[in-house]
């Protein structure tokens, strides 16, 4: 399918089961695409990458405004924390774990572990979330 969308009002109309909510999942990168690729202006978008990106930003507004750990030992505690937290749920929006194609990732963080986690029934999810939260506001910011 090829959609060209220009400035204005932009309606989306169909009979029930037509795709319209598909499609606006699609193109916000909440669920891939059935087939094929997803480009916006000519570039691919790949849901890691998009994922990666919402992380980040909520994990951003989650932790202490301006935090830097004096402590060695804490700040590796508090950023180990953070990373895994930002993986997690890159892995939930995802729904799997980083594609074979991504390579590298946060320090300290072991991808294929957090993977697993997102696994797990929501009552293990959610209590190994609050643990990492622990952690990050715990720490002595300085």
């Amino acid at each position: 399918m090829d959609l060209q969308v220009n400035a204005g009002v932009l309606g989306l109309l169909g009979p029930n089961g037509a795709g319209k909510t598909t499609l606006l999942r699609t193109l916000a990168t909440i669920a891939p695409p059935a087939e094929g690729t997803l480009e916006i202006c000519g570039q691919q978008i790949s849901m890691w990458e998009a994922a990666e990106s919402i992380s980040i930003s909520i994990i951003t507004a989650t932790l202490p405004a301006g935090c830097q750990p004096t402590a060695p030992a804490a700040a590796q505690k508090y950023f180990t924390a953070a990373f895994e937290l930002a993986t997690w749920l890159d892995v939930r929006m995802t729904g799997g774990g980083q594609p074979a194609n991504v390579h590298g990732g946060p320090p300290g963080v072991d991808r294929a572990a957090v993977a697993a986690v997102a696994t797990q029934p929501e009552s293990v999810q959610t209590a190994w979330v609050r643990d990492r939260l622990s952690t990050v506001r715990s720490t002595d910011c300085g």
